[in-house]
């Protein structure tokens, strides 16, 4: 047995299939541990400074993640580590934490400008309904929902950001709007209005049709004409000329797998076996390194990884195993992203708890062709403890 799948075996096994609090016996042990007291720290001094109405959202300015009033597109994520946390380690007191900064959200049903509005629901409230009967919750997801569907183009098959390029009214659709599409797949059944699956299915067959290439390397942003249909321009948001931006190509694989478990369309199964083969013969990901912002990026080794990438990968990798014959290759990956970025330094946990909100260091980015480093995002911990999440279950 290998001493990720041990470590594993003995966290999993012992500590939360038993239902007990998590304990530092073990490496990934005391890396739960950390997070636990970084969350526990951060809400302390929210709590301490403001009151459960401010949540935390990244703040390139100070590239941190500070307290915030107003809603803003990675605020659900706050919420949902502290469910995920209490679905980790089954403390009672994380759920209790995760209600207080639940409602709160609710305001950010309306934010029809927003492209990640159905992702900034479904980390919070998405999670919350899964331990509350509170109807509220249930309300709100499915009003999240018609606001999302009312920024679907019928003509263009996609819903995306309305804009001016070049003074033309164009859609703009961005990939990352793949991680939106849970959020109509779950009101489809919880509703039994079958449009907003529709709307979804079709979202995603105009995504695979017109963001990729034939290597199923991806656009970031495709620009449709909202008069005519017909495609403006496709947008990299990379280094290198004939690379790929690394981001993209992660939520558009957790996209296409999450569109495969909610229809079992085998056209879904097929391109997140060919997404996942494009990221998996990239030669950074070949030696066993997290990804840059850019996969060409792989022979800068002083470069700060993007672990972000890292943990999404990780997360869609774990569960399209369970749908694929590529399982084994699958989970070896995953293992392999999450054991790597588990080894890097964790931030000292310090008294200064809401300037260090994130449990992660800083991924990196590119802007205007200049790699940089961004403010810890809380993306980034929602989807490494998902990803341990997902791990536990094939474990067992």
């Amino acid at each position: 047995m290998s001493f990720w799948d041990f470590t594993f075996f003995l966290f999993f096994g012992v500590v939360l299939i038993v239902g007990c609090e998590v304990r530092n016996g073990d490496e990934l042990g005391l890396m739960v541990g950390l997070m636990e007291s970084e969350l526990d720290g951060t809400y302390k001094e929210i709590m301490r400074t403001q009151n459960e109405n401010y949540i935390l959202s990244g703040n390139p300015e100070n590239e941190k993640n500070d307290s915030i009033s107003k809603p803003d597109w990675d605020n659900g994520f706050w919420t949902g580590n502290l469910w995920l946390m209490f679905e980790l380690t089954g403390d009672d007191k994380w759920k209790e934490r995760a209600l207080q900064f639940t409602l709160p959200l609710e305001e950010e049903l309306w934010n029809g400008e927003s492209s990640l509005s159905g992702l900034t629901m479904m980390a919070s409230f998405g999670q919350a309904i899964k331990y509350s009967d509170n109807s509220d919750y249930r309300d709100v997801l499915v009003q999240s929902a018609k606001v999302l569907s009312s920024r679907f183009n019928p003509v263009i098959g996609a819903f995306g950001e309305p804009k001016t390029n070049s003074n033309v009214k164009v859609l703009s659709v961005n990939i990352e709007s793949m991680l939106n599409i849970d959020l109509l797949f779950w009101a489809a059944q919880e509703t039994g209005n079958e449009n907003f699956s529709k709307i979804a299915v079709r979202h995603v067959r105009t995504v695979l049709q017109n963001h990729f290439g034939g290597d199923m390397s991806c656009n970031e942003v495709v620009d449709y004409d909202l008069k005519t249909g017909s495609i403006r321009g496709k947008y990299n948001r990379h280094v290198l000329k004939q690379s790929s931006w690394t981001l993209g190509q992660a939520v558009a694989l957790y996209g296409v797998t999450t569109s495969y478990r909610e229809t079992k369309r085998d056209e879904f199964l097929m391109h997140a076996e060919q997404i996942a083969g494009f990221i998996l013969n990239q030669p950074i990901v070949t030696l066993d390194r997290i990804p840059s912002c850019d996969f060409a990026l792989h022979n800068e080794p002083d470069l700060d990884c993007d672990f972000s990438v890292g943990v999404i990968i990780a997360s869609a990798l774990y569960e399209l195993s369970g749908y694929s014959v590529h399982a084994a290759k699958y989970i070896e990956t995953a293992d392999k992203l999450l054991e790597n970025i588990s080894s890097k330094k964790f931030p000292v946990v310090s008294d200064d708890y809401s300037i260090e909100g994130s449990m992660f260091t800083r991924d990196s980015f590119d802007e205007d062709n200049t790699i940089e480093t961004r403010w810890p995002m809380l993306l980034t911990d929602y989807y490494f403890l998902e990803s341990l999440l997902h791990r536990r279950f094939l474990t067992h």
